[in-house]
């Protein structure tokens, strides 16, 4: 019976050890995204506003979303 308590532990450990492996990397690659995202908001924030952009400007820089219904 402890041999059965143990294999399940150790069983549960390493799933829980691949899914923290998992959620790793993607932290990593959000992260990675977050500062993408950042990047491009300073670039587009330090950039003169010389016209007013239309809509489709808008949506295409990410400021606006497409609402899908």
């Amino acid at each position: 019976k402890l041999q059965q308590e143990y294999d399940e532990l150790y069983e549960g450990h390493e799933k829980l050890s691949s899914d923290w492996a998992k959620l790793k990397i993607e932290i990593r690659d959000l992260r990675k995204k977050y500062n993408e995202l950042l990047g491009n908001l300073n670039r587009i924030n330090s950039e003169p506003l010389l016209r007013k952009m239309t809509i489709a400007e808008l949506k295409e820089r990410g400021f606006l979303r497409s609402e899908s219904k």
